[in-house]
C-alpha cells in the first residue's frame, strides 16, 4: 500500500487512475491505495490508518507492538 503522495513521486495522475480503474490497485481512502487486488489483510489496516493521517502519524500501544 502507499499514499497518494508516494504514488505521485513515481507515477503520473493518469497512471494512478489507470491502475485503480483496471482493478490492479484499490483506493481504500481518499489518499491511500492498496497496490494489489486481493483482500485487505488485518495487518494492513493499521498502516492504512497511518498513511491516511499523514507523515506525522505513528502507531502506538498494542498496534505498534504487533507491527
Amino acid at each position: 500500500m502507499l499514499s497518494l503522495d508516494q504514488a505521485r513521486l513515481h507515477l503520473s495522475p493518469k497512471a494512478i487512475r489507470h491502475r485503480v480503474a483496471s482493478g490492479r490497485w484499490r483506493q481504500v481512502h481518499r489518499a491511500v491505495y492498496v497496490t494489489h487486488n486481493g483482500p485487505v489483510t488485518p495487518e494492513q489496516l493499521p498502516w492504512i490508518a497511518v498513511l491516511s493521517v499523514g507523515p506525522a502519524a505513528v502507531l502506538g500501544g498494542l498496534s505498534a507492538a504487533r507491527a
